[in-house]
């Protein structure tokens, strides 16, 4: 999936959420047609690479792999908002 696809699913999901949700940085999803919508396209997994430069001695964050938003094991569905901030 490219990027200009992943910025449309965050354009829909963003328009069933309020204000409140938005500032907040993980969001358990309550609104009926939002999770119609999630349970649709399915939790959404991005690799990423950060461009920092390893440093002797420290821990560097390089790139890794994350979900923007997926169901957790009670069946609710999460949306990590500080990684789409973060990424988008």
């Amino acid at each position: 999936m490219n990027l200009e696809e992943i910025k449309k699913e965050i354009q829909i999901i963003e328009s069933h959420l309020t204000e409140k949700e938005l500032n907040k940085d993980l969001i358990e999803v309550q609104n009926d047609e939002l999770i119609k919508y999630l349970e649709t396209i399915g939790a959404r997994e991005i690799r990423y690479k950060t461009g920092n430069q390893p440093q002797l001695g420290k821990f560097t964050e390089l790139g890794g792999v994350t979900n923007l938003w997926y169901k957790d094991d009670n069946d609710i569905w999460l949306i990590k908002n500080y990684e789409i901030k973060r990424f988008f």
